[in-house]
């Protein structure tokens, strides 16, 4: 299982998988579902650890935060949780997570009462439940049902549409689909019909499953409880609108038969009866007084208008009290989805019990599927229709799928001394509690080796330490059964010889105890078990260790016989905690031996093939280019060693551009040259399983050697499979062939994946019993000034080791790093308007040095004029220039001219944007000299109604000067912060100490304690993006106007009288000859044209003559007359074969030519005509326009 951490934009940014190396794991998780509240909940715990792709320690842990969220995929569908809760400690993170988006649980719906009947999704509108949070409607199987309904009080939207669900009958679930970039794509509500005998409701019918007691469950309780009042009788009421009575009584006849065809439910007068429970349960107190009287009644009021509404409500309360309750608890978790119905069969009841279960609840844990649970409703006993000869069969069916169970005996138990000795081991095959002997053989394995026989003889010799013989039971080719057992061989080790005596030597504080001078006659080690982990148990010790249930204590006891005749005990004790989780994979070893110890050292070189000489066990600081080498020498227990090597590139560090402005989308352009390469990114989620892998390098024969991998269930290689990894064996072999082989027994098989074992044989005596100490400690110093022992985010770590439990404070011991170093966070700026846009020029003005500046205001900020100076005429201020030195609008703080005034840019900061903790300020400045400085803090009222710089404020010495650069510095926002005041940020620059200009832009103020690229606040984007899309007008909108013009044209045309198409008839007879006429005078205007004498005559040949005004120009040539913008942004051609073309920017976009218009777009404000029909506005309503026919 994966878990993918998302940031607050849903972008991923690490992953979770306990089956890879080199990644976070998880563990104690927990996912409960639930069908009643469509939601679930999902808590697990990670440890704390720095991993290979971190580039300061806990990078990719503390990406888990209370901003975060956590999907994963299971079963081809996605789920994603909110973080709601984080529980943190030095090593691990805790996280409770809610699906579902904030709104739908934060966000509330008002009271609401309908005043018609609706449809589900129209209430959904109407009050706005799927308004704001990005929902859609998907499967609606009640779109054709509307009711009238209403509701009091304020609730969230959730509860609101599970209220609103439940009032329609139905239920509800949520479905989530996300990018490949993990944000959302969809989120659907699906509405199903409320599950009953004819609609499955959320779920499906899992007809393909029966739940068994010992195969899939645990077992089946019933219980019937009629505790509550049995009623056969029921009177329903309502009241009307003007407070009279509703009952029942005068609709039609109504009865309901169950499956053998008996009523069971019928209605008479204004009561509905139900005859079989009240034969069943008859009021036995008042049968004397007639029949009637044997049912018992109950009165309700149901809130309606609506006599069949009243009746319906009344079936249904009288369907749940006419008979006792009969609950059946499940106990076992199945593999089903919530809402799921499957059939359970327990044959222990008589006659066998057959249920019908409906998944309400689930519980699961992939990394713990032995707590895995399943809580069934909708209980429902079905009768069986089989014959009792089926039934017999059918028991002998589920006897038949009754376990096979191994039973092992030993002659001589499981534990050898010194190797000598032997053990005959015999199993005894059992199938539901009966020995099964007949096509029975068997399989055994010890230490990956593997025999065939009906007994196995282990000898003390073959076993070191401990050995574990696992046996697989056959009946034909079938595997039935596996089971283990474990032997141990215990070494006596031999006297040492009497050394000469040496001098005294001193007492160690926290060594082992042994006696000056004389030797160890003997060692004798005994175990205990208790509840106590301070004092040492008094009985109970034995040579063998005992089991320890999970959270006692083991106690070992060893008592030291000296040379001298004297004797010494010795205890220790360790707690024995439960089974961790699953361990990942180790780093792999030679065959059959062990791995002494493993060193891994670092080295940098300039190329990325050749290994470096100098290698350290420090990793080295590499540049840019440059390549880091990670060497890793595994020494063997048969002091035989190998040597791995990793090499990586670091990538080059590009400059950060300045953000323009949105540009209009050109045309594609060329592919351009592979660009540099970019950092390194988040590591990728775990790949399949190769098929072969790549030839390792030829020996000294000339042949490829192979090693084959494959993964079993067991010992024997059972549940064999080449790809499954799975299974808790691992099985190699190497060959010089490079297929993999099936045969099970060519692999020598290791268990790879087990839980803990038991506490191991004590270890001989240390060199001086010294506890080593590694010790921490953290400063915003880069030389450890100002040191302290509580990380507190500051910027550098340090760290030594010692046999001193007490930490230093002298920084010198410390060997200090940056964690900072390379990190690259994205950040929201939280300032309006940061790029200074839309100024506008005031009134005020100041003069310094004969030069009079205008007051400019910019929206969003504080006004600069007089900020403080008490003489504006001959000092500057803070004031706005367009651009400086290629970059704008820049503020410029200018002291020149030698004064040294109070200068300062501020903005009223939205309280909604901000929280108690750590800021970082940053923006881009550009400096004439050396010696200024900028200041910036957050100016605020505290709970004491004081305003102040509370938190401080920041000061940032500007050493670089003449080019622009980004600066940026760290500042605070304490949690006495009355956030229903104004709240302002200050920014700073004056008394510099030379006659300096410092000029700044693009300010950036966001949460963390790292600056990250300046960009926009988003509600200024978000403005710019809406103000853009309202100048659109959309195609629906179009739509819509059509359509009501088309309705509005049938009823004026419908209305017209004879005087107003006698009207019509007269324009259009005027419109034509009008039209005839002009053309008459266009034919007659060219001939005299054409006719008229010619005064100036200029023979231009193949060149032309152009005309020059302001800014137009006409030109003549053989191609025709042209005219237009001088430079070029629009212009006409009239061409000699009778094309007139219009241009824009040189691009054509209209001619006419030969009776022919060709035009994207055009617009004709009154009237056009096509053949004999005419188009044109109405003459009463310009919003509509008529067609007419012109003879």
């Amino acid at each position: 299982m994966i878990l993918t951490i998302h940031d607050n934009n849903l972008q991923k940014v690490a992953f979770i998988d306990n089956n890879k190396q080199g990644t976070l794991n998880f563990y104690n998780d927990k996912w409960t579902r639930y069908l009643s509240k469509a939601s679930s909940l999902f808590e697990f715990t990670v440890f704390k650890q720095t991993i290979q792709t971190d580039i300061v320690p806990y990078q990719t842990a503390n990406a888990l935060n209370d901003r975060s969220f956590v999907s994963f995929v299971y079963k081809g569908r996605t789920y994603l949780f909110n973080v709601m809760t984080i529980e943190e400690t030095e090593h691990i993170i805790t996280c409770t997570c809610k699906d579902l988006n904030l709104e739908l649980t934060n966000e509330y719906t008002n009271p609401f009462k309908s005043d018609k009947a609706r449809t589900f999704k129209e209430y959904c509108d109407v009050m706005g439940l799927l308004e704001f949070a990005t929902l859609r409607i998907g499967v609606n199987e009640i779109s054709d049902q509307k009711r009238t309904l209403g509701w009091e009080g304020q609730d969230t939207k959730l509860n609101r549409i599970l209220s609103l669900a439940n009032k329609f009958d139905a239920e509800v679930d949520f479905e989530v689909k996300l990018n490949a970039n993990g944000t959302i794509k969809d989120f659907i509500l699906n509405v199903y019909r409320e599950h009953d005998d004819k609609h499955q409701g959320v779920g499906k019918v899992r007809s393909d499953i029966i739940l068994k007691k010992g195969k899939n469950i645990r077992s089946i309780k019933r219980k019937i409880d009629k505790t509550d009042l049995i009623v056969n009788a029921i009177r329903p009421t309502a009241q009307g609108e003007n407070g009279q009575e509703i009952t029942i009584a005068g609709l039609g006849p109504w009865e309901v038969k169950n499956e053998n065809g008996v009523v069971e439910f019928f209605q008479q007068g204004d009561m509905l009866y139900a005859p079989i429970s009240m034969q069943k349960y008859p009021s036995t107190w008042t049968g004397s007084t007639g029949n009637r009287d044997k049912y018992t009644r109950k009165d309700i009021t149901v809130d309606t208008k609506s006599k069949e509404t009243l009746r319906t409500q009344a079936y249904k309360e009288l369907m749940r009290s006419a008979y006792p309750s009969v609950t059946y608890e499940i106990d076992g978790y199945v593999d089903l989805e919530i809402g799921d119905t499957a059939k359970v069969y327990n044959g222990d009841f008589y006659p066998a019990l057959l249920l019908e279960v409906r998944v309400s609840e689930q519980t699961i844990s992939f990394t713990k599927p032995s707590t895995n649970k399943t809580v069934f409703d909708n209980v429902r006993a079905l009768k069986s229709k089989l014959s009792s000869g089926i039934q017999e069969r059918w028991q002998e069916l589920f006897e038949a799928s009754k376990p096979y169970l191994i039973k092992l005996a030993t002659d001589n138990g499981v534990i050898f001394k010194n190797g000598i000795g032997q053990s005959i081991v015999t199993p005894t095959l059992y199938k539901g509690g009966r020995p099964i002997t007949a096509n029975v053989t068997w399989r055994w394995s010890l230490d990956g080796a593997v025999k065939t026989g009906m007994t196995y003889t282990v000898r003390g010799a073959d076993v070191t330490d401990t050995s574990t013989l696992t046996v697989a039971a056959y009946i034909g080719n079938d595997e039935v059964a596996v089971d283990e057992l474990t032997f141990v061989n215990v070494l006596d080790g031999r006297d040492g010889g009497v050394g000469p005596k040496g001098d005294p030597g001193q007492r160690g504080a926290d060594g082992l105890p042994g006696r000056d001078g004389v030797g160890i006659r003997s060692t004798t080690v005994t175990y205990a078990s208790s509840t106590n982990g301070t004092t040492a148990p008094t009985t109970g010790w034995t040579a063998a260790v005992p089991t320890v249930a999970p959270g006692n204590y083991l106690w070992t006891k060893t008592v030291w016989t000296y040379t001298d005749g004297n004797t010494e005990t010795g205890y220790t004790v360790s707690r024995i905690g439960r089974d961790g989780n699953t361990g990942r994979d180790g780093i792999a070893g030679k065959d059959g031996v062990g791995i002494r110890s493993t060193t891994i050292t670092y080295g940098k070189s300039t190329s990325g093939t050749i290994q470096p000489t100098s290698w350290t066990s420090q990793v080295p600081s590499v540049p840019n280019g440059q390549f880091l080498w990670t060497k890793t020498v595994w020494a063997y227990t048969d002091n035989t060693s190998e040597t791995g090597y990793s090499v990586a590139k670091m990538g080059e560090i590009g400059p950060t551009g300045a953000k323009g402005d949105r540009g209009a989308t050109g045309p594609q352009g060329l592919q351009g040259p592979a660009g540099p390469q970019g950092p390194r990114g988040i590591q990728g989620l775990q790949g399949p399983k190769g098929d072969q892998g790549i030839a390792g390098p030829k020996g000294a024969d000339g042949r490829t050697q192979y090693t084959h991998i494959a993964y079993a269930d067991n010992a024997t290689g059972g549940g064999f499979s080449q790809t499954d990894q799975t299974k808790a064996y691992i099985g190699m072999y190497q060959d010089f062939t490079a297929i993999n082989s099936t045969n099970p027994t060519s692999y020598r098989w290791s268990k790879w994946k087990g839980s803990d074992g038991a506490q191991g044989i004590p270890g001989p005596k240390g060199a001086d019993g010294r506890t080593p100490y590694i010790h921490w400690a953290y400063s915003d110093s880069a030389d450890g000034t100002g040191l302290t022992t509580s990380d507190n985010g500051q910027r550098y770590i340090g760290h030594y080791s010692d046999y001193t439990q007490a930490d230093s404070t002298d920084k010198t011991k410390y060997r200090w790093a940056d964690r900072w170093a390379k990190i690259e966070v994205g950040g929201r700026n939280i300032l309006r308007n940061a790029t200074f846009s839309n100024p506008k020029e005031r009134s005020e003005t100041f003069t310094v040095g004969g030069t009079t500046y205008k007051n400019i205001e910019i929206p969003n900020w504080g006004s600069m004029y007089n900020s403080g100076i008490t003489n504006p005429t001959i000092s500057y201020h803070a004031f706005y220039r367009e651009s400086f030195n290629g970059t704008g609008p820049v503020i410029e703080f200018n002291e020149s001219n030698g004064q040294r005034n109070w200068k300062a840019l501020y903005q009223t900061l939205q309280a909604s944007d901000l929280r108690v903790g750590k800021y970082t300020f940053s923006a881009d400045i550009f400096t004439t000299g050396v010696g200024t400085k900028i200041r910036f803090g957050i100016y605020y009222y505290n709970k004491a109604g004081q305003q102040s710089f509370h938190s401080g404020l920041t000061t940032i010495d500007i050493s670089t000067i003449n080019k622009w650069h980004r600066v940026s510095g760290n500042l605070k926002l304490n949690d006495d912060i009355d956030f229903n005041r104004e709240v302002r940020i200050y920014i700073y620059a004056y008394d510099f100490t030379t006659n300096s200009i410092l000029y700044l832009t693009k300010p950036q103020l966001e949460e963390g304690t790292v600056a990250t690229t300046f960009g926009e606040a988003q509600a200024d984007v978000e403005k710019r993006i809406d103000a853009k899309a309202d100048q659109a007008f959309t195609q629906e909108q179009l739509n819509l106007l059509n359509e009501r013009a088309g309705i509005m044209q049938a009823e004026l045309e419908a209305k017209a009288s004879l005087d107003t198409v006698n009207n019509i008839l007269k324009q259009i007879k005027d419109m034509k000859a009008a039209d005839e006429a002009t053309w008459a005078k266009v034919e007659k205007d060219l001939i005299t044209h054409l006719q008229r004498v010619i005064k100036i005559e200029t023979n231009l040949g193949d060149q032309a003559q152009r005309w020059n005004a302001v800014d137009t120009f006409m030109q003549v040539s053989n191609d025709g007359l042209s005219l237009g913008k001088a430079d070029g942004s629009s212009s006409m051609l009239f061409s000699p074969d009778g094309r007139i073309t219009m241009f824009s920017s040189g691009t054509p976009v209209m001619y006419v030519d030969k009776g022919v218009i060709h035009i994207d777009n055009g617009i004709f404000s009154k009237t056009v005509q096509i053949g004999r029909f005419r188009e044109e506005q109405y003459h009463n309503n310009p919003d509509i326009n008529v067609k007419r026919y012109v003879y």
